[in-house]
């Protein structure tokens, strides 16, 4: 439901009691036990740009939370997972969850541009090669890393650079090899350029992730090479990643929705349809937005009038 229909059957909703329902929904309203950790992960994903900023986030929700103890979750335990996710963002969430957190995020055929591979049109541009024909190579490439580790992003997207040249036309190779045109010509290739932006949808296929930090300095395998075993599933993963975000930052509209993901609008479109059932219309300070049906009959968010 839309449109006029929409705003006529909106209830008015206490901006008040809305500020304090997402306060609950990212448990900042009240610590959890660190026995919680993946509760408070699984809201919505702790992003972990830049670096460090997860752990910040979790001590702001967890009680006698250390340093010691997140590592072993993630590190040891490993059941919390660190990916690039929704805007192409490093973020930490529960493993078992991974097909909300990365796969819901696949797109299907005709929904690129992702906001975090727009600027990877240059690149083509300079090798004449479109856009799935190399996502599909870089996809190939990315197989190595399920027997494999890499340290550092830029080892990652030279080593998988190396591995996709064999499989250029010839006449591309030297353009593959040539100093990007992006950032550091002197350490990066047209090629190591293109893996870069390439890896986000990479990662929504579990094909890489983020490994143990070696001091400063991040390292990347696959899922499967990582957890020793394979992708969760889902029967609607997104269907339940739209209902995260409107649990936690709802009242929504599809375009602030979008803009979360970081997605083509074609794709927020498809993922929000997923859970249009699950929603109903709400008017905050004058203005007509979503939010969860089962979040609106909660008594702390009153409504007006």
């Amino acid at each position: 439901m839309s449109g006029p229909e929409a705003e006529k059957r909106a209830v008015d909703i206490d901006p008040c009691r809305i500020r304090g329902h997402r306060l609950r929904a990212h448990h900042l309203d009240q610590k959890l036990p660190l026995s919680r950790l993946a509760d408070a992960a699984g809201a919505c994903g702790l992003q972990n740009s830049p670096p460090g900023a997860w752990e910040t986030a979790a001590f702001n929700r967890i009680s006698a939370c250390t340093l010691q103890a997140l590592e072993n979750t993630l590190y040891s335990e490993k059941s919390l997972l660190q990916a690039w996710s929704f805007r192409g963002a490093p973020v930490i969430f529960p493993t078992a969850e991974s097909a909300v957190f990365l796969s819901a995020l696949a797109a299907q055929p005709g929904e690129q541009p992702w906001i975090y591979t727009r600027g990877l049109s240059a690149a083509l541009d300079y090798l004449d090669m479109s856009f799935d024909p190399l996502l599909s190579l870089v996809r190939e490439a990315a197989a190595y890393l399920n027997t494999h580790t890499v340290c550092s992003k830029e080892a990652l997207d030279q080593t998988l650079a190396e591995l996709v040249l064999p499989h250029l036309p010839p006449e591309k190779r030297d353009l593959w090899n040539a100093p990007s045109m992006y950032g550091r010509p002197d350490r990066q290739t047209v090629g190591g350029a293109a893996v870069s932006f390439l890896l986000r949808p990479c990662s929504f296929l579990s094909l890489v992730v983020f490994g143990r930090r070696q001091g400063m300095t991040p390292s990347f395998t696959s899922f499967t090479n990582w957890t020793g075993h394979g992708p969760g599933k889902a029967d609607d993963p997104g269907r339940a990643l739209t209902r995260k975000f409107l649990h936690c930052c709802g009242p929504a509209t599809p375009a602030a929705f979008a803009r979360w993901l970081g997605a083509s609008p074609a794709q927020a479109r498809r993922l929000w349809s997923r859970a249009e059932q699950d929603m109903c219309p709400v008017r905050v300070c004058g203005r007509t937005a979503y939010l969860l049906t089962d979040d609106l009959a909660r008594p702390a968010v009153r409504r007006r009038g």
